[in-house]
């Protein structure tokens, strides 16, 4: 059984159509402390560059984003959030013509040009306000719906405008003409303003639960049915039979594919008419499939809008858009997919006679399902929710109904759901003639259904549960409740706990599998007193842990494996070996553990309520490789940028696309080779990691963007102060280039890979000492962007870290060379790291010795 229209709303918004001819010539109803009156407050302007012969409009409400915040013109929020979508209007005392715009928050709408945003035209916010700021003149315009509103104290020729030319949905006091009222009673302005009675609009869409709500937790389903002319036949948007993805089918005898339930996923606040409230649009039949641009079942953020359509008086019809200024969902033969909006119409099948299109989208509510309940001697129903007519309640479609009936004393009570047995309900109270009076929640109301409530033999039943709550029935002090022969026990297991196990005397019972964690035992056949036992065994979980060279793990000891009980607390516990510093923990979440020594140099990594299986990474880093300790990067062109030292996960270098460049992003990192003072290397590599790239544009691709090495100059502050407005960077490079700039195409470094930079020997030798700071600049060979970020000090991986890796010569700590070894090699290099065959008396030179045992060693000697 169900409903293809809501005839209701057939007659509401006919209601309107004529309640619309009535204002066009007078005020919205002027709210009073007795009689406040809400409207939703919609924009005039049909642009949106979609629409451009004035057959129908998108609509724009106004919204309130929070006192002293910017407003702007949003799709319709969450149903349990409209409170700042929702106006009245409130006459000014004693200026006669004025009137405020106060919103279901207490908020009032007006002109906040003290208030500074980063946008300037966003100069309207919502909060309390006094003065002419927040005083409003309403001029009807003749023949229409619309009205202009026009700030008292504002000059004469400005008026609230919702913008949506250029990208933006904000708003501005506009000057300019009023454009003119077309045949179709539509204001084609973005200074017109419909006051929209809140009923039309709530009529209209479908229920919206809050965000973060579960599937299992909506209460309205709804049916999308197409208004394309060519899908008549076949207008519901339905789950395919496999589950792989959506069509439109006819009305389907399996009524769950072809329901859907919206949860709100929040307020996306991006430029360029992308902002607003996102939507997910999920399945009733499959809760794991929702409907989106590829149909294929994953969940997606929607846009829903609706268009008047003035062609049918007041009707309004809505859309389903994958961007508030972009693609639409649009029905396809028998089929589904997404497609921008034509500029010539209102999409295909528009008529002068008809706004049907395939573009456009009717919600439909579900048929109410009659739900029957009969009580028999000895019982009484005292009363259900929903109401009782005639003994049947009008249950909305997945709903529950709820009923509280009383037992007379001495007798147990049996309900019964089509004559199928289920719990008796909750015990709510017992007078003091022992009648006992129950409430019973009978949920998922999908079909007719009758419930029945009779009263069946006594028969003591004792339970006995361990870790385990009986929500139904009520047991007494004894653990004892009197059953009837047929009886359900609803039970839940204490947290942490699974697998229960149910032993009774000669009772039959059947254990259903648990729905939301609620488990339903169906006892049957008792005659006589029995004893049910409802145990259940505590949950383990393992906790892994992936320990890599330079890690003795002290715990767990043998292999690397623990098991746990729910809740129970453990501490991992490791060593360095060898030569290896530095270790890193990624800890379950994937996120990095801060490690401390303790006691002998013993690292702990506490592992507290454990309630689910986990992995964690330790690793350590070799003795000449080198991992950053503090880096940030700096971004110029915005005064007092913050720097995002030990927050982000990346660092990051950018040339700007202007020609002369206006900012640059930099990054700074420093290192401590302290442990390797008195040592002398081959050379030194400088590992970054490639977070993310984009190509430079313009016309010479070819030019992507190169990066360099260079010093930090000494006036600059410490790393973890930096920004960009103190530092008073300019967009010249800075210190010092220690390295050749290194091309960075996109089509050769892709993300995930590892560049190597080479960084003279010398200069890294003569700062061991102290620590070692490095700045990575970005360089344009011609006026294109191009940006690089590489992986910071937070990266969840070794490997990613930047890192100094300090390759060859001799390493005392770890490659100690005894007098018995004999030299077999040496070669020079300059302090360049070149190799010279023959060295020039008085200079400086680079000397590495190869000895018998293969071990190397290097030292700086003047030849003479």
């Amino acid at each position: 059984m169900r409903t293809t229209f809501n005839w209701l709303s057939v007659i509401i918004l006919f209601t309107f159509s004529a309640f619309y001819q009535r204002v066009s010539a007078q005020l919205p109803t002027i709210s009073t402390d007795e009689n406040e009156v809400w409207y939703y407050i919609e924009n005039g302007h049909n642009a949106n560059n979609m629409i451009t012969n004035n057959d129908g409009r998108f609509c724009g409400l106004i919204t309130s984003n929070g006192e002293n915040v910017s407003a702007d013109i949003d799709v319709l929020a969450p149903t349990n959030e409209r409170g700042a979508q929702r106006w009245k209007l409130v006459a000014v005392p004693g200026e006669n013509g004025f009137y405020y715009l106060i919103n279901q928050n207490g908020e009032y709408f007006y002109r906040a040009s003290e208030v500074a945003f980063s946008d300037v035209r966003a100069n309207y916010a919502s909060a309390i306000a006094t003065g002419d700021s927040a005083k409003y003149e309403l001029l009807p315009q003749a023949g229409s719906q619309y009205y202009i509103i026009h700030r008292k104290g504002g000059e004469a020729d400005e008026k609230l405008c919702g913008l949506n030319g250029g990208n933006s949905w904000t708003f501005d006091e506009s000057t300019g003409a009023v454009n003119a009222v077309n045949g179709n009673g539509l204001h084609n302005s973005p200074r017109a303003w419909r006051f929209v009675p809140i009923e039309e609009i709530d009529g209209f869409y479908p229920d919206i639960s809050a965000q973060n709500t579960t599937p299992e937790d909506i209460v309205n389903w709804y049916f999308i049915r197409s208004l394309d002319p060519e899908a008549n036949d076949a207008p519901y948007i339905t789950l395919k039979e496999d589950g792989s993805g959506f069509e439109l089918q006819a009305p389907s005898i399996d009524i769950e594919t072809q329901l859907f339930g919206f949860i709100s996923n929040g307020k996306k606040t991006a430029a360029a008419n992308t902002g607003g409230h996102l939507t997910h649009i999920v399945s009733k039949a499959d809760q794991t499939k929702y409907l989106n641009p590829t149909m294929s079942g994953v969940a997606y953020d929607w846009y829903l809008e609706h268009v008047v359509a003035p062609k049918i008086s007041s009707d309004i019809q809505g859309t389903i858009r994958t961007d508030r200024h972009m693609d639409f969902l649009i029905a396809s033969g028998t089929d589904i997919a997404t497609q921008a909006k034509n500029n010539d119409n209102n999409g295909n099948n528009a008529t002068i006679d008809t706004y049907n299109s395939k573009y456009n989208w009717i919600f439909e509510t579900v048929e109410n399902r009659i739900v029957t309940v009969s009580a028999g001697a000895n019982i009484t129903i005292v009363t259900t929710s929903p109401a009782l007519t005639n003994n049947e309640a009008d249950v909305p479609y997945d709903n529950s109904i709820t009923i509280t009936y009383t037992v007379d004393a001495g007798y147990a009570p049996i309900v019964t759901v089509d004559d199928s047995p289920v719990a008796i309900g909750t015990l709510i109270s017992t007078d003091g003639s022992g009648n006992k009076t129950y409430e019973v929640v009978i949920p998922h109301i999908t079909d007719d259904v009758s419930i029945s409530i009779q009263v069946g033999n006594t028969v003591p039943v004792t339970v006995n549960a361990t870790h385990v709550t009986i929500q139904s029935p009520s047991l007494d002090e004894n653990n004892q409740y009197a059953s009837p022969a047929t009886s359900v026990i609803v039970f839940k297991l204490e947290e942490g706990y699974a697998n229960p196990e149910i032993t009774t005397g000669n009772t039959n019972y059947t254990l259903s599998d648990p729905v939301g964690g609620v488990y339903s035992l169906t006892l049957s056949g008792v005659s006589e007193p029995t004893t049910v036992t409802i145990t259940a065994s505590i949950k383990t979980y393992t906790v892994t842990v992936n320990a890599s060279a330079g890690i003795e793990l002290i715990y767990p000891a043998n292999g690397n494996t623990v098991t746990l009980n729910h809740g129970e607390n453990a501490d991992i516990q490791f060593k360095l070996t060898g030569k290896y510093h530095s270790p890193r923990a990624i800890d379950y979440d994937n996120t990095l553990f801060p490690l401390v020594p303790g006691v002998d140099g013993v690292y702990t990594i506490p592992q507290t309520a454990v309630i689910s299986n986990r992995t964690i990474a330790i690793g350590a880093f070799a003795a000449k490789q080198i991992p950053v300790y503090a880096d940030t990067w700096v971004r110029g062109g915005t005064a007092n940028e913050n720097v995002n030292h030990a927050q982000d996960t990346i660092i990051r270098v950018e040339y700007s696309t202007y020609n002369p460049p206006t900012f640059l992003n930099r990054s700074y990192l420093q290192f401590d080779a302290t442990s390797l003072v008195g040592n002398v290397y081959d050379n030194v590599t400088l590992h970054l990691t490639v977070a993310g790239l984009e190509k430079a544009t313009g016309t010479n691709l070819e030019k992507d963007l190169y990066i360099e090495i260079r010093t930090v100059p000494e006036e600059l502050p410490a790393i973890a102060d930096m920004t960009w407005y103190a530092n008073n960077e300019s967009t010249d490079p800075l210190g010092e280039a220690i390295t050749d700039p290194v091309q960075i195409s996109p089509s050769l470094v892709v993300a995930g890979s590892i560049l190597q930079i080479d960084i003279p020997g010398d200069y890294i030798l003569r700062h061991l000492d102290s620590p070692i700071l490095l700045q990575i600049n970005g360089e344009s060979q011609s006026a294109n962007d191009g940006w690089i970020s590489f992986f910071s000090r937070e990266a969840v991986s070794l490997v990613a870290v930047p890192t100094l890796v300090f390759k060859g010569g001799n390493d005392s700590a770890l490659d100690e060379i005894t007098d018995e070894d004999t030299v077999i090699s040496e070669k020079y290099y300059t302090l360049q790291g070149i190799e010279v065959n023959t060295p020039v008396k008085g200079e400086i030179y680079i000397l590495k010795k190869i000895y018998a045992s293969a071990k190397t060693s290097v030292a700086k000697v003047l030849i003479r």
